[in-house]
């Protein structure tokens, strides 16, 4: 492993596990209504939160609304897509950013900067998928409910970004601290994907 990537997954990172909600499944042509996420680091008690609303510039489809309950009323004066993905950007700094099913998020994420001119952003992502189907390659299902339920961290799901980033944050906590086994972080991260949004090709 590289001295860089020793610095990257050293024992005090700063991590941000985050959430969008959309418009729909697919980007582009689907925009996001929200984005937020959790600041945090292994060990540590302060916790940082950020979450946002965001104002897609046209309407929310039913079937979307159905799934996270964000309607065009709540996004009605919320800020632009630019604006908070420039603050997100901020909050982040150079955390290492988590997600899970990380794809889909990170193409959001890169679709929208590109569609207002904004640079992507450079954080590696990883994704709790990828880290649950590593470490516990039997679990039935791998959704953010499945494994919520299955460690008994949460019974139900809210669909709305901060609360599956909470969610996320947990998830990959109790990964890394109890279901790693004795290897250090950098060693047990070295075999996770890393994803980068910056480099993200969309279809």
């Amino acid at each position: 492993m590289s001295e860089t990537n020793l610095e990257l997954f050293a024992d005090h990172s700063t991590f941000v596990a985050f959430d969008t909600e959309t418009t729909g499944l697919e980007a582009p042509p689907h925009r996001l209504v929200e984005i937020a996420g959790v600041k945090f680091s292994l060990g540590g008690k302060k916790i940082e939160t950020f979450k946002s609303l965001v104002n897609p510039g046209r309407e929310i489809p039913p079937d979307a609304i159905e799934v996270h309950g964000i309607t065009d009323k709540m996004v009605a004066k919320a800020r632009t897509v630019d604006k908070v993905l420039d603050k997100f950007a901020k909050f982040c700094g150079n955390s290492i950013l988590i997600a899970h099913n990380a794809p889909f998020d990170i193409s959001f994420l890169a679709s929208e900067s590109d569609r207002v001119g904004i640079p992507r952003l450079k954080n590696k992502v990883l994704d709790t998928v990828d880290i649950f189907k590593k470490l516990q390659p039997r679990i039935p299902a791998y959704s953010l409910l499945s494994l919520a339920r299955y460690y008994r961290i949460a019974q139900s799901q809210k669909h709305r970004a901060l609360d599956d980033a909470k969610l996320v944050q947990k998830l990959f906590t109790l990964a890394v601290t109890e279901l790693s086994g004795d290897k250090s972080l950098p060693q047990l991260l070295k075999s996770f994907a890393k994803f980068s949004i910056s480099g993200w090709k969309l279809k």
